[in-house]
């Protein structure tokens, strides 16, 4: 609501004052390349990188949640990877939701490694780009907590 010319021109009237579903991420990213170029095609090619980055970041992720699940992750990456729908639907309709899965996945294995923080980060810009992402959490949370009732707690001697 806030643009003008050819970028406000290309959306219906009804949906000009209504709050955006997405986080601060793809907003200040959708902002940022507006202020730069007014050209819609322009902006359309700026949104499918983020849902090209987001493709990737699961291409990442998938072997890694596979292999920890005791799955083959090369058949794992193909059948998610190489899937018609997120292809379709991820590159083509441009929707942020294919960012926000990727980071979450990403949050996620980074989390059955062991680096927590990163994990936590990572989660954090998931919820960022659209609040379901923020979900990730608890599938990090999850397996920590299981860790810690697997694992005896350590000893802590002093040496004399």
């Amino acid at each position: 609501g806030v643009l003008s010319g050819h970028i406000v021109e290309a959306v219906d009237p009804m949906w000009m004052q209504t709050p955006a579903p997405y986080g601060p991420l793809p907003l200040a990213y959708g902002g940022l390349v507006a202020r730069l170029t007014m050209d819609p095609y322009v902006l359309m090619l700026a949104h499918r990188l983020l849902a090209v980055l987001g493709i990737v970041l699961i291409a990442w992720s998938i072997p890694r949640l596979a292999a920890a699940c005791r799955v083959d992750p090369v058949l794992a990456t193909w059948l998610v990877v190489a899937n018609p729908m997120l292809i379709t639907h991820g590159i083509g309709a441009a929707h942020n939701d294919i960012l926000m899965l990727g980071l979450a996945c990403s949050a996620f294995a980074l989390a059955l490694t062991g680096r927590w923080g990163t994990a936590a980060v990572v989660a954090g810009a998931a919820a960022a780009v659209k609040l379901p992402g923020g979900l990730v959490v608890i599938a990090i949370a999850a397996p920590l907590y299981w860790r810690s009732k697997r694992e005896p707690a350590p000893l802590h001697t002093t040496t004399p």
